[in-house]
């Protein structure tokens, strides 16, 4: 998976790029289709996942949302939608990753959106969500929805302040379980904070 475009600019998309290595020399054999938004840097951050036999990816944007799509091969892509509820209603999200569990259990995103409680936070990165993903129609599950890493206040001087989410990543570790990682972040004492851990008990196991 491959961006393209030059920073700060409106034209950045998103492509599969298929390589060869002989062990000295990285070829490019097959690039797929591009993906393209045109607000502030495009599209960013891809995230690919494959389950129930099709890839997903979900990727970052700078409209106030996130987008998801699929493929049957990993290299010729949907056009990319807007992450919306099961009910059709959109999340409002802002320039931030998304990433994936998946499991026998089922598919699952991790994510930031707006809410009442974090309106007023930094691209609203706090706290960490997940949600189930209906995989026939690319929409969250809204009853499904859990706090993954919940909002932290600070001590101190900063008891008002929260930390700040975002550049996160997912792992499977065992058949049973999956984990969350998080560096937090504090702007207001130089960004700073403590690394976050949320452990994910699956109710059956499965493959990894």
């Amino acid at each position: 998976m491959a961006s393209f475009g030059p920073r700060g600019r409106a034209d950045r998309s998103v492509a599969t790029v298929r390589c060869s290595f002989d062990g000295r020399e990285l070829a490019i054999k097959t690039v797929g289709n591009e993906l393209r938004n045109t607000k502030g840097r495009g599209l960013l951050e891809p995230s690919v996942v494959r389950s129930g036999g099709r890839f997903f990816m979900t990727i970052r944007a700078e409209d106030e949302r996130g987008y998801v799509t699929s493929s049957d091969d990993g290299m010729k892509w949907a056009e990319p939608a807007a992450w919306a509820w099961d009910d059709g209603s959109p999340l409002t999200m802002s320039t931030t990753q998304q990433h994936w569990l998946a499991h026998a259990d089922g598919l699952y995103l991790v994510y930031t959106r707006k809410d009442e409680k974090n309106a007023k936070q930094f691209r609203f990165r706090t706290p960490l969500y997940c949600a189930r993903v209906d995989r026939r129609t690319l929409r969250l599950v809204k009853a499904t929805e859990r706090i993954v890493l919940p909002m932290r206040p600070g001590e101190g001087k900063l008891a008002t302040a929260f930390g700040k989410y975002g550049n996160f990543h997912t792992c499977g570790v065992s058949a049973t379980e999956s984990i969350v990682m998080d560096g937090e972040a504090f702007p207001e004492k130089g960004y700073r904070g403590d690394l976050l851990q949320a452990r994910v008990k699956w109710g059956k196991p499965g493959a990894i």
